[in-house]
């Protein structure tokens, strides 16, 4: 007769969109995701089977009408989870983060999810969110729950990337440089060994 009940609560709902526990509708991986097909820059669509005997049955599918890739949102599930599982997508098991969308790493490996906030004397950590509204539906960005602090991620990617080649040109240059100061003296000791002769 009423009582306490010992399950625990979730600080999630059952997502609207995927009917996964681990987010809201709104922070859905699964909306918008990276086109999983060799060389194809799309974004795949979260949709509803609305015909034949799959009627009501999820599956994810480029954006590009010329892109063969498609997938049942159960088999994503299920590679996501580790599980094996086939499609129509000749590439299915090159999967990539769902955080950030890059193919380079998985979620938990994210360098983006909780990674410090750039903004001085603040000490959040950013999260990785999906951007909802009609003009930019799909894209990534950062933001910083303390400050509010907000990044496009491909800005920020590109902006660390830049960084990287400017750093790796930096020690290039130094590099050839020891290398041609080197080559100098040996030169210059040659020069005067044979003119002491």
């Amino acid at each position: 007769m009423g009582g306490c009940s010992n399950a625990s609560t979730k600080s999630y709902t059952v997502c609207e969109l995927c009917e996964e526990e681990s987010h809201n509708s709104n922070q859905c991986p699964w909306v918008y995701s990276s086109c999983k097909f060799t060389s194809c820059e799309g974004i795949r669509l979260l949709s509803t089977a609305q015909t034949g005997p799959n009627m009501g049955k999820k599956y994810l599918k480029c954006q590009f009408s010329t892109c063969p890739s498609f997938q049942w949102l159960d088999e994503a599930k299920g590679e996501a989870k580790g599980f094996g599982g086939s499609s129509s997508n000749p590439d299915s098991t090159r999967t990539g983060c769902f955080a950030c969308g890059l193919n380079d790493h998985w979620v938990n490996e994210c360098p983006w999810k909780e990674s410090p906030c750039p903004r001085p004397n603040c000490a959040g950590t950013r999260t990785v969110r999906t951007s909802t509204t009609d003009t930019s539906a799909g894209r990534k960005f950062l933001t910083c729950p303390i400050c509010n602090k907000f990044h496009w991620l491909s800005n920020w990617i590109e902006k660390v990337e830049s960084n990287k080649s400017t750093e790796k040109s930096k020690r290039n240059d130094g590099t050839l440089s020891l290398q041609l100061q080197a080559a100098l003296e040996a030169f210059c000791k040659e020069f005067m060994k044979k003119n002491a002769m």
